[in-house]
């Protein structure tokens, strides 16, 4: 039911719903006026929110809340990187690279970089499962020792990973690594559990300037608008709930 809910919420699932509610009205001959009104603000809701103008002005502030990390060497003190899931899973059909989506696989690039740039640092990756077990491999493929690798599988939202590594980290620094776009909500959780995370976001998917972006509608854009919305949900039941 949740999910159900989560996805009406978002641009293109509300679109879907007053399309389908008009398809219904035009084909049971009632109210044919409300289903032309619902197709129209079906087909408003798709193009407006396809647009890389709108798309931009709902994720860029959460995308560029924090900036990325240009010095990790000036961290002496840190010597844990938290990488947080993305997706992934297995598939005997594609090769190790193709488990992990996009997203997944700039997470694990910054992860790498942030090793490289810290001698003294070991690497948990948190979230569910199959993606962390999938991810700590790829890092291995990157020439990361395994021994430096930690897995906390037992995490499928960001919550549950602030909540599993506070024990672990304490209040010690240490770099915190998912999307910009997800990265207020992850900072959140894991502020509230009295941790001292150091930002280190990537997987930035639009200008700041909404007015540099691209205004022509695409599927693209209308999937960060979706994700823009999806955030923003999140953030606000986290608020509501304590999370943060």
């Amino acid at each position: 039911m949740i999910e159900i809910l989560q996805t009406v919420i978002m641009p293109s699932g509300f679109a879907t719903l007053l399309f389908l509610l008009a398809l219904v009205l035009l084909l049971l001959r009632r109210r044919q006026k409300i289903a032309v009104v619902l197709l129209i603000a079906s087909g408003s809701i798709f193009t407006a929110f396809s647009s890389g103008t709108v798309a931009s002005f709902l994720l860029s502030p959460l995308e560029y809340r924090y900036p990325y990390l240009k010095n990790p060497s000036a961290y002496p003190q840190v010597n844990k990187i938290v990488v947080l899931t993305a997706y992934a899973t297995e598939d005997a059909l594609m090769p190790l690279s193709s488990y992990v989506n996009s997203s997944s696989a700039y997470r694990l690039l910054e992860a790498n970089h942030l090793y490289r740039a810290c001698a003294q640092c070991e690497i948990i990756v948190s979230g569910y499962d199959a993606a962390a077990v999938i991810m700590k491999t790829l890092l291995t493929e990157l020439a990361v020792p395994a021994e430096k690798i930690q897995v906390d599988g037992n995490s499928p939202h960001t919550v549950n990973s602030a909540l599993n590594l506070s024990s672990l980290l304490g209040n010690k620094p240490f770099f915190l690594v998912t999307s910009a776009g997800h990265m207020p909500r992850a900072m959140g959780v894991f502020i509230k559990q009295g941790m001292q995370p150091i930002p280190a976001p990537t997987d930035f998917s639009l200008p700041k300037d909404p007015l540099e972006a691209s205004i022509t509608p695409s599927p693209l854009h209308l999937y960060f608008s979706n994700l823009a919305i999806n955030e923003y949900v999140g953030l606000a039941w986290y608020y509501l709930t304590g999370k943060i």
